[in-house]
């Protein structure tokens, strides 16, 4: 009935307690100082919530025997939910009833009490707070309203009830199955294996196919889905991803299952349509040929993989097979004339 940080405090002698937590400094003098009893001198902070004058007029409203009355009734609405907890065998009750407290948990491990919790909560029909008692995880009761009456507990209780009930059938739906050891899996299931390449799973989701799109009667979903696929179709061929698939050749590691996608899928989009990826120190450099090269081979070439003069001489990455540009021919897609290599 009052605030949880409203609390009475009883001294012997209000003059040493002053005298012990009186600071005069000129910023708090004021004109009416001395005056009156100025309670920031009774505590160490110099100031606080007026919660006293609540606390005044809950006093003067019930009285002692109002006080009195009211615990009682919370003391013995508690023992009717504990009756009613002892009742049930699927629940336990880890220590005793204090005043109008009483914390209960179901029968297994904590995971089903933290889960009965979280539903009892997300239904939004009554309100629990957890607690952890000697590494049990239990749910606290708590009756401290004075407009509780006995309806409302049972009421809480059938909550509980229903609840749990669907909480520990699902849990016997879907029994976990035993492990089965890893020597007895070839044995069970010949076709069985283990990669390296399961551990470098990536974080990441990656869309493989659209199978899963038939599943779904909603446009909407085929639409995301094809508009993800063109995203991705109009990236692989990015300077971007074309700088981190000659980062991944160059890097002589083994490969993730990230990587090894991202390194198909960029070979398969640009084929045979572009130079093989060289080791190049210049990363803005992403054009075929330099600007002076040959005059007349500003339009595609008959041969897609031959590379120019200043690009042959750079040294070749880790994985790149090496073969030899310098004899094959080239020849002008513009005016189909054959061009001799020009070296310096």
């Amino acid at each position: 009935m009052v605030h949880f940080d409203c609390t009475a405090m009883w001294v012997k002698n209000s003059g040493a307690l002053h005298g012990a937590f009186n600071v005069n400094p000129l910023y708090l003098t004021h004109e009416y100082s001395g005056l009156a009893i100025d309670f920031m001198h009774w505590q160490i902070p110099l100031s606080k919530r007026f919660r006293a004058l609540k606390l005044w007029f809950v006093i003067r409203n019930y009285g002692i025997k109002g006080l009195q009355e009211h615990i009682r009734k919370g003391v013995r609405l508690a023992e009717k939910f504990e009756s009613l907890l002892a009742g049930d065998a699927r629940f336990e009750i880890p220590c005793a009833r204090h005043l109008g407290l009483v914390v209960f948990r179901l029968v297994g491990d904590n995971v089903i009490t933290e889960t009965l919790w979280r539903r009892l909560n997300a239904r939004g029909k009554i309100h629990c707070v957890p607690a952890s008692l000697k590494g049990k995880y239990v749910i606290r009761f708590t009756v401290t309203s004075p407009r509780t009456t006995v309806e409302d507990i049972v009421a809480d209780w059938k909550e509980i009830v229903t609840v749990a009930g669907e909480l520990l059938n699902e849990r016997i739906g879907n029994a976990a199955r035993a492990k089965v050891p890893l020597a007895e899996t070839r044995d069970r299931n010949e076709n069985f294996g283990t990669s390296l390449l399961l551990s470098n799973v990536p974080t990441s989701p990656k869309i493989v196919n659209g199978s899963f799109a038939a599943m779904y009667d909603q446009g909407d979903v085929i639409d995301d889905f094809l508009q993800t696929i063109r995203l991705r179709k109009d990236a692989k061929d990015s300077p971007a991803m074309r700088r981190r698939i000659k980062g991944i050749l160059m890097s002589g590691k083994q490969f993730s299952l990230d990587s090894r996608l991202d390194l198909f899928h960029g070979i398969e989009q640009t084929g045979r349509s572009e130079p093989p990826l060289v080791e190049d120190s210049n990363e803005a450099d992403d054009t075929v040929f330099l600007e002076g090269d040959f005059e007349c081979l500003q339009s595609p070439l008959s041969e897609p993989t031959d590379l120019p003069y200043h690009a042959q001489n750079r040294s070749k990455s880790v994985d790149h097979q090496a073969v030899n540009f310098i004899e094959m021919k080239q020849i002008c897609g513009k005016c189909g004339h054959l061009v001799e290599d020009q070296k310096e």
